[in-house]
């Protein structure tokens, strides 16, 4: 006898049922800050689209290496993937690790990809530093002051 997660976790493996996390959620919550902070001024609208566009070409990028992968055929270089990321892709490819279950239990590719997530993250810190008036209006806009 099994129980609802067992169920639950069959039918997602067999694709009938995506199961949300932490891996859709997270890229949703940053671009929609990205948004924010674009139409408040506190960022250009070019760092939201450059983080656009590298995340839906990342996430295609993904698409391509999956059915690659099932037909057996030549795959996108793991650099060029993690290429895309560190370029501002990381968005598209937490998305796609999730909704196609591909790259998200290999380690060595994992290490590899947060450490491009983290590079990308301080070097969009450093353009926020970049003008010391911008941090001010972003914490001040976040706690509502």
């Amino acid at each position: 006898m099994t129980n609802g997660n067992q169920k639950f976790d069959q039918k997602n493996r067999n694709g009938r049922w995506i199961k949300f996390g932490p891996r859709v959620y997270m890229p949703c919550v940053f671009m929609a800050g990205l948004a924010i902070a674009s139409a408040t001024g506190l960022t250009s609208w070019i760092i939201f689209g450059v983080y656009g566009v590298a995340s839906l070409l990342t996430f295609g990028a993904y698409f391509i290496d999956k059915a690659a992968a099932k037909a057996g055929r030549w795959r996108t270089p793991e650099k060029s993937l993690h290429m895309l990321s560190l370029i501002g892709g990381w968005p598209g490819a937490m998305v796609a690790q999730q909704l196609f279950r591909h790259k998200s239990s290999k380690a060595s590719f994992q290490v590899v990809f947060w450490i491009t997530v983290v590079l990308n993250s301080m070097v969009l810190i450093w353009t926020f530093n970049y003008d010391p008036e911008t941090i001010g209006k972003l914490m001040k806009s976040a706690i509502g002051v």
